[in-house]
């Protein structure tokens, strides 16, 4: 039986009349239960025979949240800003420690607030312990991220801005009738503000500043942070692709979306609205919906961009570390004061230092003897600019008016793709990029901050950056590639562009992945992809790379196998690249690749390229390693329970909230600790399957665990009679392990290779609604 998510009352009597409380919009936001019940009375949720018709019943100002098997919410209201309000309220009963942790952490105010011990594990888990935390505050106030969303928070679209405000009404009026619910740490007076800079926050570091301070970490500053141990500097994996109609049997185009990352997907919420003209079914990010679809377009992203931020290595003034000469004219190095409080210890105080750069207050983020590392992003100047596009694209019709929506100054750096009803297709290397000076600068480097020769002039129109709609190929994907590897050869829309419009410095130039290898190869000769073929590649779990890798192994094999591992090598050698959590062969695999790699030195990295690519030969040296692995590889294996039997998902699983474990197929094979999990620029090293993981070391029991990996894959098939859509969310939608939504789609989809199907329309949802959540959002005059 599916339990009932918080704050739904089933009501089996049909018959028994309906009672209905009104929420009135009172104050944003107030911590107090007596006074949130102040200035709201409770509303009653009831389930009820549901009408068949098109659509429900609504009053103004009425909204109803109807919740699926899996506990989605379904929101329907008149209007927009009442659809926000359903959306917050919903978002509540599932989130609200996340929810409250993250407006904290946007504050820079979680240290002060919270420790670990006060927070659920699989939110604790996001923050780490509390070094973690002082130092996520100290970027957040660093960053000026507050200060920055107070700015940008009158500059939303005014209907937006309606909208967030009853968001915020309706997160009052959850606690106003759940008051047992709200954290007793939990932040006041949160604000519009609030919620812009929340959609920015966990992205900030990665992306729209974390791209510049990777070029100050490749100048080999020395970081500066709150407590001396400096943050990891880490972005994120996706798959995306789309098929035109003309490749397709399902009479429109096909889009997949696969963001990648820590496998709790739970950092967006998972939602349908149907508010005003507004029908969207995607992923929130706070207020803001991240990605997803309406009646015409969907979209998805993934990590890549146009570079969109610089390191700027500043020499001080001689004898005068306060200042610095920019054009031979001495600029003043702004200090401020930043407090970082700590949950019962004494505060940190820290003098934050700031550049003029650009025209932007530019952060001192790394130094060396008489140098400044500064980091420069256009972002600190638009920050409403991702929320504004967002929401225009929300109305979008076709790819043509998800295109214009970028003209918004400051939307999400990352490789956009989208498609709609009428067939077509598009991608965006998208991001705002500065236009630089011309001349032969890397700006993947720090660059010289002491001259207007480095200074930006101006910034690039949606229409400079790659935009390729409906190519000629049929398809599109991008893989964490730069736009000139989407296929087997550059599309021409990459030429003539400067290097920095083309990639941003993570993902190296010339940089395959095999992921993005797989994926067009099998999207260049497929012809009428079925709805089984879209579903499959989605969960494809082939090795593109094994079946060399096993070639060199056969080469490498004396002419008499010995019989200590002739049982290990027999199976090993039929793998058919196919990682399946029921594959014996697949970990022998794995093992030997594992094993092969603890004999490797540099040198021998690129002979085996070459004889990877046929090239040369490989030595005897490495044939006797190739064998050496066999050895090595077998001997653990039949050390761990079930020897030579076990299968993939019997070491590969991933972990729910309830202390349940499920197998997994696919993954990095080649991931392991102090290795990345896109392994370097060596693709052949990487053998990562379309359907992806990477995993934790084997604990004590020889169980590896999922660390990051698919975590809101959605595909969806585009008709011009509309869009049908299905998704997974790793691990489910609600924070409460007693919930039955906590990890029911890690275990039902997720490691079954499945997704759900998306109830968009009424009459699809209708016969699949569990429960019926009754909302007036303003008080009814007599």
């Amino acid at each position: 039986m599916l339990a009932i998510p918080p704050g739904l009352v089933m009501c089996p009597d049909r018959a028994k009349k309906r009672e209905r409380k009104m929420i009135r919009r009172g104050s944003l936001f107030a911590l107090a239960a007596t006074v949130l019940a102040s200035c709201a009375t409770t509303p009653v949720a009831t389930t009820s025979e549901v009408s068949r018709a098109s659509g429900p019943d609504l009053l103004p100002h009425e909204v109803k949240i109807f919740r699926d098997k899996w506990g989605v919410p379904h929101i329907y209201a008149l209007a927009e800003e009442d659809g926000y309000y359903g959306l917050a309220y919903a978002m509540m009963a599932d989130q609200p420690e996340r929810f409250m942790a993250g407006i904290l952490a946007t504050r820079g105010e979680l240290a002060a607030n919270v420790g670990p011990e006060d927070l659920p594990a699989q939110i604790a888990g996001l923050f780490g312990g509390v070094p973690q935390m002082i130092e996520s505050d100290y970027q957040a106030k660093l960053w000026r991220l507050t200060d920055l969303a107070v700015e940008a928070a009158p500059k939303l679209n005014p209907q937006l801005q309606e909208n967030y405000r009853q968001f915020l009404r309706g997160v009052n009026a959850y606690f106003a009738s759940h008051p047992g619910k709200l954290p007793t740490w939990a932040p006041q007076d949160i604000t519009v503000a609030d919620l812009v800079a929340y959609s920015h926050f966990a992205l900030w570091p990665a992306y729209q500043a974390g791209i510049g301070m990777l070029d100050c970490q490749r100048g080999g500053g020395t970081f500066i942070t709150a407590q001396g141990a400096a943050a990891a500097l880490e972005q994120g994996y996706s798959n995306e692709w789309a098929v035109m109609p003309r490749k397709t049997a399902t009479g429109g185009a096909i889009l997949l979306s696969d963001p990648h990352g820590g496998v709790d997907g739970r950092f967006v919420y998972e939602f349908r609205l149907h508010a005003g003209d507004l029908n969207f079914a995607g992923y929130a990010f706070g207020a803001m919906p991240l990605v997803g679809r309406n009646d015409n377009v969907g979209w998805g992203v993934t990590t890549g961009s146009p570079d969109i931020a610089d390191c700027y290595k500043v020499s001080t003034a001689p004898d005068d570390a306060t200042h610095y000469l920019f054009d031979g004219v001495l600029k003043p190095v702004e200090t401020r004061t930043i407090t970082v409080g700590i949950k019962d210890a004494a505060p940190l105080v820290i003098d934050a230092r700031y550049t003029d750069h650009n025209g932007h207050m530019s952060p001192v983020v790394a130094e060396a003897p008489g140098e400044l590392f500064v980091v420069s992003t256009p972002y600190v100047g638009f920050m409403e600019g991702m929320h504004n596009a967002f929401y225009r694209i929300y109305k979008a019709k076709t790819v043509d008016d998800f295109k214009e929506a970028l003209a918004e100054k400051g939307m999400f750096p990352q490789h956009l793709l989208a498609a709609d009803t009428a067939g077509d297709i598009l991608f965006v290397n998208m991001g705002l990029a500065p236009v630089r000076p011309e001349g032969d600068i890397d700006w993947t480097l720090p660059v010289d901050g002491n001259t207007s020769a480095t200074e930006w002039k101006g910034y690039h129109s949606v229409d400079d950056l790659v935009v390729i709609k409906s190519p000629p190929a049929g398809f599109l994907q991008n893989n964490n590639v730069d736009p000139r590897l989407m296929y087997h050869s550059p599309p021409v829309e990459t030429q003539n562009k400067p290097e920095y419009l083309l990639t941003e410095g993570w993902l190296p130039s010339g940089k395959q992945t095999t992921r993005s290898v797989r994926a067009i190869n099998v999207l260049t000769d497929i012809q009428g992809m079925t709805e089984a073929q879209a579903f499959g590649l989605a969960f494809d779990v082939k090795t593109e790379l094994s079946d060399r890798w096993l070639e060199l192994l056969a080469e490498s094999l004396p002419a008499e196998s010995d019989p200590a591992t002739a049982a290990f090598l027999d199976d090993l050698m039929v793998f058919d690249g196919q990682v399946v959590s029921n594959s014996t062969a697949a970990l022998k695999y794995v093992y030997w690749r594992e094993a092969l790699r603890g004999l490797l030195v540099p040198g021998d990295i690129a002979m085996l390229e070459s004889a990877y690519n046929g090239k040369i030969l490989l030595t005897d040296d490495m044939k006797a390693k190739f064998s050496e692995a066999i050895v090595s590889a077998q001997v653990r294996l039949e050390a761990v329970p079930g020897g030579l039997s076990r299968t993939f998902g019997d070491e590969f699983r991933q972990a729910g909230d309830n202390g349940d474990s499920w197998a997994r197929s696919g993954g990095s094979l080649e991931a392991y600790p102090g290795v990345p999990s896109e392994c370097g620029v060596v693709t052949l090293l990487c053998d990562t399957t379309l359907f992806p993981a990477s995993y934790f070391p084997p604990d004590e029991t020889h169980r590896r665990y999922a660390a990051t990996g698919s975590r809101l894959m959605r595909l969806d098939f585009y008709s011009p009679e509309g869009i049908r859509s299905y998704t997974a969310h790793n691990p489910g939608i609600s924070d409460d392990p007693a919930s039955g939504h906590s990890d029911d789609q890690a275990e039902h989809l997720l490691s079954q290779r499945e997704m759900k199907e998306v109830y968009f329309d009424w009459d699809r949802l209708s016969p699949n609604i569990v429960s019926e959540t009754d909302l007036e959002t303003r008080q009814t005059q007599e």
